[in-house]
Order: structure tokens, then C-alpha cells, then sequence
């Protein structure tokens, strides 16, 4: 049977002595949340497996390197972005593979600076990260190879939109 480790609240609360899916998302979540293009960029791709995939709503996937250059332009457009954890399962397979299913809800919000409000908008998520484990690299020894994440960001775009609007 395989054994799930669940964690509720924050992802700094994350004990030092979690499941290696909960400490992979404890050091996932800042990098994501960088808006520094030159070491989220970088990063990203080292927690990652060279042929990993990214899929939104079930749209098609994009690559690392894809990903990695939206992250990397992110800082141009928005003043503050962050993902608040809410819960993690981390689901290990007990199939000797060594491979885990990790799931998480969170709230993410982007501030954008050209918004003279700074607004906050908050956009709930659920993701899920199939990880691989990666011997003395990756994120607390594993790289992920899918990360399929749903989420309604109809007001982050909707903002975009009236903020950048060419006039």
C-alpha cells in the first residue's frame, strides 16, 4: 500500500524531517515564486528532468526551457507574486521505483507594477508533480518529470489586459 505523508499550512512550516516530496515543494515554491529572471530560471531547470512537462487546465504541455523563460520575463510586469500552501500529499509508490505522486492546494497572488492600486489578485490552484528520484541532485533528491496544475487566473488576465492594453 502506498504511504502518503500530508502536510497543512504553510510551505516554510515544512519540518526539516518531512517526506522528500514535502521538502522537494518546500524548496520548489521560492524558486517559483522568484521574480529574479537570472536564478529562477536556472533553478527551475535543475529541479526538473530534461523531458518534463508543464500543463495548465490540461492545455498542451510546454517545456522547461519554455518554462523557464516565462519565469525568467515575469519580473517585468509584475512587483510581487506568491504561492501561499494551504495542504500537500506527498504520495509515495510502492512499486520500488522510488517515484512519488506529490498533490498540493495553494493560493497564488500577483501584484502588478503598473497597477497604481496594487491590487492584489489571488488565484486558487491544485497541483499535482509526478517526481523521479535523482540521486544527489535535483530538489531534496528528485526531479520532477510532469506538473499538471488547474486553476481559474481569468482576473490575473483580465488585469493584464486593462493595464497593458495597447491604446
Amino acid at each position: 500500500m502506498a504511504k502518503t505523508t500530508i502536510h497543512s499550512g504553510l510551505h516554510s512550516a515544512i519540518p526539516s524531517d518531512a517526506s522528500p516530496g514535502l521538502l522537494y515543494l518546500k524548496q520548489l515554491l521560492p524558486i517559483i515564486d522568484s521574480l529574479d529572471g537570472a536564478t529562477s530560471g536556472p533553478a527551475l531547470l535543475a529541479a526538473l528532468t530534461p523531458d518534463a512537462t508543464f500543463s495548465v487546465n490540461g492545455g498542451n504541455p510546454a517545456t522547461p526551457d519554455q518554462v523557464a523563460a516565462m519565469l525568467a520575463g515575469r519580473g517585468e510586469r509584475v512587483a510581487r507574486f506568491g504561492h501561499e500552501l494551504c495542504s500537500a500529499w506527498d504520495v509515495e509508490h510502492d512499486d520500488g521505483s522510488g517515484r512519488r505522486t506529490l498533490l498540493y492546494e495553494s493560493v497564488s497572488t500577483t501584484v502588478f507594477r503598473a497597477d497604481p492600486d496594487a491590487t492584489e489578485l489571488p488565484v486558487y490552484e491544485f497541483s499535482v508533480v509526478e517526481l523521479v528520484p535523482t540521486p544527489g541532485g535535483g530538489l531534496a533528491g528528485y526531479r520532477a518529470r510532469e506538473t499538471r496544475t488547474f486553476m481559474n487566473a481569468f482576473v490575473v488576465n483580465q488585469k493584464a489586459a486593462q493595464l497593458y492594453a495597447q491604446k
